[in-house]
């Protein structure tokens, strides 16, 4: 059930999208000549590239290799949605420092944004405790330059 319902959602997303004119700029001009429509999808998704990336093909093909190639990119990109939306995708976003995408659907996206709260507060608690350490041994150091001029 839960297949049929992203590949509904996937679809919807797609219609929705193509009405608001954004691009995601992510096709090679030679995106059209591709035999693996799957993988393509599949690729996307994992990159945390939004579903309305098959919209620009649909501008750059053919319309007859867009409607061959729809099902068997939204097959992979679905695919590539369980695996690029978990916790531990999120978790590493987050702690790069990388802005979180709006990919993923809602049946999978609160394992992903709480990976990625988690890792996003690890960053931050990573830079003050490098910020701490830089302070403190510019506290050392003017110590040390006090010390030798007899301040």
């Amino acid at each position: 059930m839960k297949p049929l319902f992203i590949t509904f959602l996937l679809f919807t997303l797609s219609a929705c999208a193509s009405k608001s004119g954004t691009s995601t700029n992510t096709l090679s001009k030679n995106t059209c000549k591709t035999n693996d429509w799957q993988q393509l999808g599949f690729n996307m998704a994992t990159r945390g590239k939004p579903v309305k990336v098959f919209d620009e093909i649909k501008a750059k093909c053919s319309q007859d290799v867009a409607q061959r190639a729809q099902p068997l990119f939204m097959e992979g990109f679905q695919q590539g949605l369980y695996e690029h939306c978990t916790f531990e995708t999120g978790f590493a976003l987050g702690r790069s420092g990388k802005s979180k995408e709006n990919a993923c659907p809602l049946e999978l996206r609160n394992d992903f944004l709480a990976g990625y709260k988690r890792g996003n507060i690890e960053r931050k608690q990573t830079l003050l405790k490098a910020k701490g350490l830089e302070d403190d041994h510019h506290r050392v150091i003017a110590a040390d330059v006090g010390l030798k001029t007899g301040g």
